[in-house]
């Protein structure tokens, strides 16, 4: 996949995370909490800003374990961000 593909679907994350902001905001969220899809938008930004600049940091970013502990297991937001993280944690090894 090219990076710009990828960079694409990281987008499209943080435009889903908005969204699920709003709807906390509203008091109708039915997972996980706004303190921690902000975390989640803030890596996802960070990680754009990597792939981006080519400049990878040695941060582990950690989403994937809170979402498979707290969030559905259908949440199709929740897998994007799982396949975004496994993704750019590969890269990282390969660089």
């Amino acid at each position: 996949m090219s990076d710009k593909t990828n960079l694409s679907k990281l987008k499209q994350i943080v435009i889903a995370l908005d969204k699920e902001l709003a709807v906390h905001q509203v008091g109708k969220g039915d997972f996980s909490s706004p303190k921690q899809l902000g975390m989640f938008k803030q890596n996802i930004l960070r990680i754009i800003s990597e792939k981006e600049n080519r400049n990878f940091t040695h941060q582990n970013v950690g989403m994937s374990r809170a979402i498979v502990d707290s969030w559905p297991f259908s949440n199709k937001l929740g897998q994007q961000i799982i396949n975004a993280e496994k993704e750019y944690l590969n890269l990282k090894q390969r660089r």
